[in-house]
């Protein structure tokens, strides 16, 4: 049953010229189409009525707005598709068919909204019963229509939407079976003289040149117009979902330009609309924007402000690159070479399969960073905006599940550490250096920013290269993309074997500095602890042996207390953990108590604390303390003495001297320890 309708008594904002420009709405996602074509009509000088069907799933706001822009808003239901083998998306479009029936207009022109008008299209009126664009494979396109309406030629149709095949399964399909000899019709001439037209029969159906139905996917096969573009009427985006509201399809069709360019000029008929804008986005967009440098704000603070201040890192970073680079005697200086920077004992218990498993973590972590990016951000904000949100959550979930994964590898290195040393006769013989330990958690932190602003830099680079490199070419731009996209995809391989490798192996050689900051967790001193472990070795510090003497297999052991002390026969002692050799540091930060190391014998070293001076010439009192050595367990140069001597050197305002024996103090006259202490001071 077909139902007719008058569409002048539905319709907001009704006005009646006899002629009008006609297009079809939906739903809101085509809304700004239809709002862009509108103004680009308005542009070029038209008065004519331009009148919008709109469906049932149409918002309220959007007719309101429509109906702002200076539409006429027409309320209409869906004609169903008869068809049952069609697209999902093509369950209403017969819903077009009723331009035919629009009988208050004498001649309506209708527009699909992504169509864009760029030169006058009046002289369409001109036109006779019914006429549309020829395409390719001697079809008509349903894009753009000149329709003489008429309940008889409506109802004829309505007849035959069952019994007419559809090729495409939708109305165009049945346009161009209904309009069966529209290939023979003749071509449109709006130059043509009123008496040569009335000297002619008046066709039933007139083809339209190309002018008033640009193709852009014919345009994109070749990268230019088939026709002069100066002379261009009407623009049509035919490119499936590459629609030109949404902003990735200006980064792949060039002549999605024009239309941005009418956009931008959108009035603001309702508050927040203006530029084609969506106010109920502004908000969404700025905490998309927000939120991800607020997230990488706090893990910077987390991982580097909580343990120095950022003017310390400023000067780092300003004496590094004033000396060259990090100079470290002990080390090698490449920052990229895990062979090099960790023990071979700890390299060989990296799992063979980690490499090749840290990279298809790292690809699926990037597709699923991407998915939800383009699935948070709003598809229809301009091209920039929707480039950079994308880019930007694109790297923060990346950075979130890469930064999880590597904490499983660092956790899981740690338990084949431990695991290791119970089930080792010597437990802690993996080699193990304080001032080293450092250098790799400081290699290990470049590198990991290293890899991230490459691969961070690669990612921008591979959509942006086609348009700094002006290539409009579709093919062309794809292809540099996907040259792109190897580059980094190459780029993400080595990193992510890489980063895992360095991570596993950190957390093996890590057990020991997790040790010291359970102690101090005990007393209390974690920010003390935090201080201490994120010092930069200089390369003027005095590098300390913290075992009374080298570790010497050919030696007999007297007694091994197994895992912490040896205690050889020659009378010598090697204690094995708990004594590891904390680098200066100048200046503490907690508690701006400045340090000093000397070397008093080949044998004794000792560390001098001074607290911040209140008074010109001041006096201080001199607090000594000798470490017992022997089988003293700790050193003068541990984690938690460090800590304990700056705050008591603050609260007792001393001058605060350890001294470090590697024998039994007994062994050591008294008079000598004096003397020490003196040739200190």
């Amino acid at each position: 049953m077909i139902t007719l309708f008058s569409f002048g008594g539905a319709a907001l904002g009704s006005r009646n010229s006899g002629e009008a420009y006609v297009t079809l709405l939906y739903g809101d996602e085509f809304l700004l189409g239809v709002r862009v074509l509108g103004k680009s009509i308005r542009d070029t000088g038209s008065t004519k009525d331009m009148v919008a069907l709109v469906s049932d799933g149409v918002s309220n706001y959007a007719k309101k707005l429509l109906q702002a822009d200076g539409w006429i808003v027409n309320t209409i239901s869906l004609l169903e598709n008869p068809n049952q083998v069609r697209p999902k998306r093509f369950w209403g479009v017969y819903t077009k068919l009723k331009i035919f029936n629009m009988t208050n207009y004498k001649k309506v022109v209708y527009l699909d909204a992504d169509t864009i008008v760029v030169k006058s299209i009046e002289d369409l009126f001109k036109c006779r019963k019914f006429c549309a664009n020829l395409k390719h494979s001697e079809r008509l396109n349903s894009g753009v229509m000149v329709v003489e309406p008429s309940s008889e030629l409506f109802n004829d149709m309505m007849t035959k939407v069952t019994t007419l095949h559809s090729y495409t399964g939708g109305d165009q399909g049945f346009l161009n079976s209904y309009y069966s000899d529209f290939a023979n019709a003749r071509l449109f001439e709006p130059d043509a003289s009123p008496e040569d037209l009335k000297s002619r029969p008046v066709p039933q159906m007139e083809r339209l040149s190309t002018l008033y139905n640009a193709d852009v996917g014919l345009y994109m096969l070749a990268n230019k117009w088939m026709v002069d573009e100066e002379e261009l009427r009407v623009i049509h985006y035919t490119l499936g979902p590459l629609k030109p509201w949404d902003w990735w399809t200006s980064w792949l069709v060039k002549p999605v330009d024009v239309w941005q360019d009418v956009r931008i000029k959108l009035e603001e008929t309702l508050p927040g609309t203006g530029g084609g804008k969506n106010p109920n986005d502004k908000l969404l967009i700025i905490s998309l924007f927000l939120l991800p440098v607020l997230f990488l704000v706090f893990c910077y603070y987390r991982s580097f402000l909580q343990t120095r201040s950022l003017l310390d890192h400023i000067r780092h970073l300003y004496y590094m690159l004033r000396s060259g680079g990090v100079g470290y005697s002990s080390v090698t200086s490449s920052n990229i070479n895990s062979n090099q920077q960790f023990p071979n004992l700890a390299y060989s218990k990296v799992p063979i399969f980690l490499g090749a498993m840290s990279v298809v973590v790292c690809f699926t972590a990037a597709m699923v960073s991407l998915v939800l990016s383009l699935s948070i951000v709003p598809r229809q904000v301009m091209p920039w905006s929707g480039f950079l949100l994308v880019f930007e959550w694109t790297f923060t979930i990346f950075f979130l599940l890469i930064g999880s994964y590597l904490h499983i590898v660092h956790r899981w290195g740690k338990l084949v550490a431990n695991q290791s040393a119970s089930l080792s006769p010597h437990p802690e013989s993996v080699e193990y250096d304080s001032g080293k330990g450092h250098f790799r958690q400081m290699s290990c932190d470049f590198a990991t920013w290293y890899y991230g602003l490459g691969a961070a830099f690669l990612a921008l680079a591979t959509p942006l290269l086609p348009s700094v490199l002006g290539v409009t070419a579709l093919f062309l731009r794809l292809g540099l993309m996907v040259m792109g996209g190897l580059i980094l995809a190459s780029f993400m391989t080595y990193a992510a074997e890489h980063l895992s490798v360095r991570t596993f192996m950190r957390g093996y050689e890590d057990r020991d500095a997790q040790r010291a900051r359970n102690i101090c967790s005990f007393f209390h001193f974690d920010k003390c602890y935090v201080k201490c472990t994120n010092l930069t070795l200089s390369t003027d510090s005095i590098s300390i042996n913290h075992t009374a003497m080298a570790s010497n297999t050919t030696k007999e052991v007297l007694t091994y207390l197994s895992p912490v002390i040896k205690l050889y026969k020659d009378g010598t002692v090697e204690r094995l953990i708990g004594s590891h050799h904390i680098p200066l540091l100048l200046n503490d930060n907690a508690t701006d108590v400045a340090s000093k190391d000397k070397n008093i014998s080949p044998v004794v070293q000792a560390r001098l604390y001074l607290p911040t001076l209140t008074k010109p010439n001041q006096k201080l009192p001199v607090l000594v303390y000798y470490h017992g050595g022997g089988f003293c367990l700790g050193s003068a140069f541990t984690v938690l003495k460090n800590c304990y001597i700056n705050i008591l050197a603050v609260e007792t305002k001393a001058l605060i001297v350890f001294v470090e024996y590697p024998l039994p103090m007994p062994m050591t006259p008294f008079a000598t320890v004096l003397w020490h202490m003196y040739s200190i001071l």
